[in-house]
């Protein structure tokens, strides 16, 4: 929730990319309406840039049945180049888990092909994979287990763009 004129909102953090000492935040507001907000740091302190208003919230596609702590939820994918975010609504709604990339995957969003969000070592809760096929002809197989209330990489079973499976090493 964040106070200002005209009241409360409740606001949802749904991308935030740097580039040198500025920061853009895009945050979803009351669930409808979509601001990026531009801020330069300098030192001693700091500088709004600008704040944007944008279109309605972005359709997030459907990911698939998510088990947490046994309960099952629909969650929808939210991808930028440093993230994969899983939310319970297509657009608004709660963020049910964060799998942070290893590195930013420039063009993540579109090279996106599929999610499975099996139990995979049977505690209750969904692990990930995530496929990517990238632009470039490159491809990603990206695996997270949820441990500790949230998803960790694994580096030992994913495979990065340019990455070789081990099967097909000469």
């Amino acid at each position: 929730m964040a106070g200002g004129f005209g009241g409360w909102l409740d606001v949802q953090l749904e991308n935030r990319a740097f580039n040198g000492n500025t920061l853009a935040l895009t945050a979803l507001l009351d669930g409808s309406v979509r601001k990026v907000y531009t801020v330069t740091f300098y030192d001693g302190g700091y500088r709004y840039q600008s704040v944007r208003q944008l279109s309605q919230p972005e359709a997030r596609p459907c990911a698939g049945t998510m088990l947490l702590s046994g309960e099952e939820k629909t969650a929808f994918a939210a991808v930028a180049d440093e993230e994969l975010c899983l939310w319970d609504a297509a657009s608004g709604g709660q963020l049910l888990a964060v799998a942070r990339f290893p590195y930013a995957l420039p063009g993540a969003k579109d090279a996106l092909k599929g999610c499975d969000l099996t139990d995979l070592d049977g505690d209750g809760t969904s692990d990930l994979t995530a496929e990517f096929s990238f632009a470039d002809g490159s491809t990603a197989s990206l695996l997270w287990f949820y441990s500790d209330g949230r998803l960790v990489y694994n580096s030992e079973f994913s495979l990065l763009p340019g990455n070789v499976p081990a099967g097909e090493a000469e």
